[in-house]
């Protein structure tokens, strides 16, 4: 007698990737360089103390079918590319001499050392990418590194310069912004206000509420008064299609300047680049660049209703969200009270959908869809009668201000509407 043989595969969870790069030069990171045109000296100088910049690829998954860590030594075809200034056009690092890089089956594996000085003004974005071989399916999965962002600042009055503490490539998060998720809470009646908790979101760090501190520099000392420091401006800048800089006004983007920092709105910001201007008797002394873009973890979503349909009903399903396999939640906490608030719809926009034997319809956006398969042709045949549900699921972009015919509109005081 022959029995019915049944077949079970292997089914492995998908790795979970990060990758970016560590950089380090003479105990510095030594991504931007100052050049003194009296001594004509960059500092840090690459031919001296190289700039050293090695890939750290992690992979990691939760089934324990791969072994999680640093996946160095299994990149394979790593590539550093690089463009210059606001060009388009990709380059070999290697292929144009700028780096040197090293192939090996280690932590090590795809290491690049630069030792060239950029000229003064200049700036280059870098790169790499490579093949990480997923042994346990055959899939290669291409990794990239975020762009890292070189150059040289001007510093043309000798011992007089500006600089910033802390990074100078800004990457926002917003999955990880406590201060966007809480307001939109607030405003979508999910939770009150509270001072203490907006105070609390507001300085934290990933905040789209960005403070970027700066300090000018006689020499070796620190300026925060006296004649020099009082004669001094700080600017932010752009850079002009015809070469020259124009100033950055406050009311968007650049919330204020000072002599001491400048506070960015991240959510009006995607990628874009400015300069951080210092201006003595009338004159820019120097200038340093500042980087910005954003950074969209993979998401999961699904709908959770997984009842039968029944003729006519009125169907109502619900999203489930989840980032790095957890939700977009804020957690609310003050006084005796706390709850886990569910922020996808901040962040992410759903668009509903079903489809039957007929065709495709396009309902509701949100986190919750209500479907009503009385309009629905799903049949009365055994092999007809289905729907299928599904959501297209995509990040909000950049916000915008809100305005009616020009005038900038805010909450009645400050506060300005995105």
């Amino acid at each position: 007698m022959k029995f019915q043989t049944t077949r079970i595969r292997r089914v492995f969870q998908p790795l979970m990737v990060t990758v970016s790069v560590e950089t380090s030069s003479a105990g510095s990171s030594g991504l931007l360089q100052t050049y003194d045109d009296v001594s004509g000296e960059y500092i840090p100088d690459r031919t001296l103390s190289p700039l050293v910049l090695t890939p750290l690829v992690y992979a990691a998954c939760k089934d324990g079918s791969w072994e999680n860590g640093i996946a160095n030594k299994n990149i394979a075809n790593i590539k550093w590319y690089y463009t210059e200034g606001d060009s388009s056009t990709v380059k070999d690092a290697e292929a144009y001499s700028l780096l040197t890089v090293t192939r090996n089956q280690s932590d090590t594996n795809g290491q690049a050392v630069m030792v060239q000085n950029l000229p003064m003004g200049s700036r280059i974005q870098l790169w790499f990418t490579g093949i990480l071989p997923d042994t346990r399916t055959g899939e290669n999965i291409v990794v990239t590194s975020d762009r890292l962002i070189l150059a040289t600042t001007e510093n043309v009055k000798g011992e007089l310069s500006i600089s910033v503490d802390g990074e100078t490539n800004i990457v926002y998060v917003p999955v990880l912004d406590p201060l966007f998720l809480y307001e939109w809470a607030v405003a979508h009646g999910k939770a009150e206000y509270n001072s203490m908790v907006y105070g609390q979101a507001l300085s934290d760090p990933e905040s789209y509420m960005r403070h970027v501190p700066f300090r000018i520099q006689y020499a070796s000392e620190t300026l925060t008064s006296g004649d020099i420091f009082n004669a001094c401006t700080v600017k932010i800048q752009e850079k002009t299609q015809q070469g020259g800089y124009t100033d950055v006004a406050t009311g968007g983007r650049l919330v204020s300047v000072s002599k001491s920092e400048a506070v960015f709105d991240l959510r009006l910001i995607g990628s874009w680049s400015c300069y951080v201007a210092l201006v003595y008797d009338g004159a820019v002394i120097g200038r340093v660049l500042l980087s910005f873009g954003r950074k969209y973890p993979a998401f999961d979503v699904r709908a959770i209703n997984r009842a039968p349909i029944t003729d006519g009903e009125i169907r109502r399903d619900r999203a489930l969200v989840t980032v790095n396999a957890g939700k977009i939640l804020f957690y609310l906490n003050y006084n005796d009270y706390n709850a886990y608030i569910d922020c996808c719809e901040a962040l992410i926009n759903l668009v509903w959908y079903t489809r039957t034997q007929y065709g495709e319809r396009r309902h509701n956006c949100g986190q919750e869809a209500k479907l009503d398969l009385s309009r629905e042709v799903i049949g009365k045949a055994p092999s007809g009668g289905w729907v299928d549900v599904s959501i297209d699921a995509e990040y909000h972009g950049v916000q915008n201000i809100a305005t009616d015919g020009g005038v900038v509109l805010t909450d009645g005081g400050e506060q300005l509407i995105i």
